[in-house]
């Protein structure tokens, strides 16, 4: 059984196929092998996205529902999620191979830590690293970007989970706000 067989990648999508499969493929490509990945489509529209989604490996769930925003997708994974630990991923995000190994051990030191975010590496056109402020788990991006950033590494934790998901943060499940 794969180390991370117990965490969930939960990667909402809607339109961004041409980044998809790379965002799924860096997921399941995880050093200590792959966790559970769930890919939830918001009512995506264009051609590209829609071969994406037929394109994603057999053991990824596809979940399909009508437009409802990126709130919507992220808790439809959540909801149809069995695991303890969740990772919410932005379709257009890229997570390092050792994401899992990085944001996974803050969660198990203390079991009153309900969620710990990661560096964010910004690529494409625009580039450089950006963290959130130990204090508050919301991301200095939080506007869509041009460019796919890349968790790298733990920057935080906190006691609760936040209120919005940011990019790429680890949660316990079955903690509360």
């Amino acid at each position: 059984m794969a180390r991370h067989s117990d965490i969930t990648v939960v990667i909402p999508c809607f339109n961004h196929g041409r980044f998809l499969l790379d965002s799924v493929d860096r997921a399941l490509g995880q050093d200590g092998g792959p966790p559970k990945v769930i890919v939830v489509d918001d009512g995506s529209t264009d051609e590209a996205t829609l071969r994406a989604l037929d394109e994603v490996p057999r053991e990824v769930e596809v979940i399909r529902q009508a437009n409802a925003g990126v709130a919507a997708a992220r808790n439809a994974g959540f909801e149809n999620s069995d695991s303890e630990l969740l990772l919410m991923v932005d379709a257009d995000d890229r997570l390092t191979t050792d994401a899992l190994d990085v944001l996974r051990p803050p969660l198990e030191a203390n079991p009153d830590v309900g969620y710990c975010y990661g560096l964010m590496r910004l690529i494409g056109t625009w580039s450089g690293s950006c963290a959130s402020p130990t204090s508050t788990p919301t991301s200095c991006c939080t506007a869509r970007s041009p460019g796919r950033s890349s968790v790298s590494s733990a920057a935080g934790a906190g006691r609760t989970p936040a209120a919005s998901t940011p990019r790429s943060t680890a949660m316990r499940t079955g903690t509360s706000a």
